[in-house]
């Protein structure tokens, strides 16, 4: 009995090692599983650090935005889609408090990135085209790193392109400053902050950054420059877009 029993204990054995080896096979030939990051960095030759989504398609900035709402609808959507996701999952070198999101005047998303509305360009068919760059002259690549965003609103009747910080804060003129020199001292700089930022600068391509430059500010600081004339904030415009500056005699925004 005992010896008629051997071969049938043999048998499940046999079962039982084949059964690992398929099922330790099937584990090892299974993909690994890669989650797509909804927004990464890529670098993108001359442009440098640029927003792409998941599959590496290209996202934009649109200059009529500065007040963080989009100014983009009906047949300007079917050149520029929105950019929208609910869970939004970042790449090496984002942070989630730079993005947002804001419901259009559709009722629909969009997700945006410092302030800024975030869409495709449908002429980019491929990951990492570009070909939206410069767009209209209002229409740059999304990057993480600007140092001023070209803004444009109607002042006056008349559409006007002017600078703005990353954050699409209001830039100004002083019509009495000379080249390279700040005339706006004391209770001046109150109302008037110098605008502080390091070189090299970071603009959109349309921009030429040797336009740029920096001169000792008289609150102790530095000052950026554009074309000779020194750039500040009017301490009044508090929310992006604002540009309630330009109504005051001898200020204008930073026109381009």
């Amino acid at each position: 009995m005992i010896k008629n029993s051997i071969p049938f204990l043999l048998e499940v054995l046999t079962v039982i090692v084949a059964a690992f080896f398929l099922i330790s096979c099937s584990d090892d030939d299974d993909p690994e599983v890669v989650i797509q990051n909804s927004v990464e960095l890529a670098n993108l030759g001359s442009l440098g650090d640029v927003l792409v989504d998941g599959e590496g398609r290209t996202l934009y900035f649109f200059s009529n935005d500065a007040s963080g709402e989009s100014a983009c609808s009906g047949g300007c959507i079917e050149s520029w889609p929105v950019f929208y996701e609910a869970a939004l999952t970042l790449g090496d070198g984002l942070g989630a408090s730079g993005f947002d999101a804001i419901t259009r005047d559709d009722g629909s998303k969009q997700t945006t990135y410092k302030g800024w509305p975030l869409y495709y360009f449908a002429g980019d068919v491929a990951a990492g085209e570009t070909n939206g760059e410069g767009v209209g002259n209002n229409w740059f690549v999304a990057k993480p790193d600007y140092t001023v965003m070209i803004a444009i609103q109607e002042i006056d009747g008349v559409s006007t392109s002017y600078l703005v910080n990353d954050l699409g804060r209001s830039l100004f003129f002083f019509a009495n400053d000379e080249e390279n020199v700040s005339n706006c001292s004391g209770g001046c700089l109150d109302a008037w902050p110098v605008f502080d930022r390091d070189v090299p600068v970071v603009a959109p391509s349309i921009l030429n950054t040797s336009g740029f430059g920096q001169i000792d500010s008289n609150n102790g600081g530095k000052q950026l420059t554009y074309q000779s004339k020194p750039l500040y904030y009017f301490a009044q415009d508090t929310e992006r877009g604002q540009i309630s500056g330009n109504d005051v005699a001898n200020w204008s925004v930073a026109g381009i």
